[in-house]
């Protein structure tokens, strides 16, 4: 395209070729390539860039370049929704579609032409290497709203937290919407009443604990519907659980932040129940963006994941899946969350066999790779445990103990372990 970041203008390439032309080198002009771009969802776009790309190739033979090769750069698109439509986290094509498109165009351009095609060729690492790894993770843990009304309002008690209460047992398919903004003009009252000394801060919990059970009466009621009205969409996010994950969105899946990226995720076990939990994702990180709040769905982006609820001492993993393209290459040290440990696994007649186990990053490689030397902490650390000792500050016990803790903890994976 114009002004693009890579590549010549058509003017330019005539200028190529007459310097090639007069350097008695045309024999050596043999290849042209173009990339259009990555993830190209639509069919059409490809259409459009291998009719130009023919036709160039063809007025490059036929300006006597000894034209051989035609390298068709990126652009084939994972479809991470499965909705294959143009929507940017699919395509609609399959892999047949763009073959047959490609050669069918410049078959005929140099069949017109005759000029002897040329070997194809083809960049597509996103088609290839996406499917190749799939991320597990655990979760830690789950922050639940807390939609469960207190009780009776208490003598005393502010006259707005009547309203609420009295509201929220009013809630019924017939007037939830209205009554819906009624609990939350009483909380915005409620939050500036306290801002101003006139409520105390039990008052406000109970508020604000009545205004999440009104909406979860509403959200009830509107997942019953067929037509849910705009402003109450949101609450299906708003409501939403939060599962704390065992990762960094910016080590492991940087593209969730930084493009907006959706990949499939899902659990990997207890298949068999349905789930009963709808939730966001965090991860690890200190990063209020790390986060994953779009999902794939098959006619939007979903602002929910559908989960199962934790079992006390059980572990719960999901996977996200079609990963495989840039993002363990693009992943950074934020927080100093390193490499995650990997699995090679490869398929055999029989089923898989593992042939490689990586270990993932401890705390004293990633200290390194921010110029710090873990042996000077140690010392440091050992310095200040004598200083304490000569103080009669702690114990030689505790001080034995404070260093083998801190030496021992550096050497381990920087991601929680059970």
């Amino acid at each position: 395209g114009d002004r693009a970041k890579f590549g010549l203008t058509i003017p330019e390439i005539i200028n190529v070729i007459d310097q090639f032309r007069d350097a008695n080198l045309l024999d050596s002009f043999q290849l042209l390539h173009f990339h259009v771009g990555s993830q190209i969802s639509a069919i059409n776009v490809i259409k459009d860039a291998i009719q130009e790309a023919s036709r160039i190739y063809v007025e490059l033979g036929l300006l006597g370049a000894n034209m051989k090769y035609l390298d068709v750069g990126g652009g084939l698109a994972v479809d991470y929704d499965g909705s294959q439509t143009n929507f940017y986290a699919s395509k609609n094509y399959n892999m047949q579609n763009y073959a047959n498109d490609i050669v069918a165009e410049l078959q005929d351009a140099c069949a017109e032409n005759n000029l002897s095609v040329p070997t194809l060729i083809s960049e597509s690492g996103r088609a290839i290497a996406s499917h190749q790894s799939v991320l597990i993770f655990d979760i830690l843990s789950v922050s639940e709203v807390n939609s469960i009304p207190p009780e009776l309002p208490e003598e005393g008690d502010s006259q707005l937290i009547s309203y609420l209460w009295e509201t929220c047992q009013l809630i019924n398919q017939e007037n939830y919407q209205e009554l819906y903004h009624d609990a939350a003009q009483f909380k915005e009252e409620a939050i500036s009443r306290f801002n101003l000394g006139i409520l105390s801060i039990r008052e406000r919990a109970k508020a604000e604990q009545l205004y999440w059970a009104c909406c979860q009466k509403v959200l009830d009621i509107t997942r019953k519907q067929e037509y849910v009205p705009d402003e109450l969409e949101d609450l299906e996010k708003i409501m939403a659980s939060i599962y704390y994950i065992n990762l960094s969105v910016f080590q492991s899946a940087p593209d969730c932040w930084a493009i907006n990226q959706l990949f499939p995720i899902m659990p990997i076990h207890r298949l068999d129940e349905e789930p009963n939990r709808r939730a966001i994702l965090a991860d690890l990180t200190c990063d209020s963006d790390g986060k994953i709040d779009s999902f794939i769905d098959l006619r939007d982006v979903k602002s929910i994941l559908e989960l199962h609820s934790l079992q006390a001492g059980q572990p719960y993993y999901l996977g996200m899946f079609l990963n495989g393209a840039y993002q363990e290459i693009m992943g950074n040290l934020h927080n100093l969350f390193g490499d995650t440990n990997a699995v090679h696994i490869q398929l055999t007649p029989k089923g898989y066999k593992i042939k490689h186990i990586v270990k993932g990053d401890t705390m004293d490689e990633v200290l390194v790779y921010v110029q710090y030397d873990t042996e000077d902490m140690i010392e440091r650390i050992r310095q200040r445990c004598e200083r304490a000792l000569e103080e009669k500050q702690i114990s030689l016990t505790e001080s034995q103990k404070l260093l083998q803790t801190y030496e021992k903890s550096l050497s381990k994976y920087t991601y929680l372990c059970s």
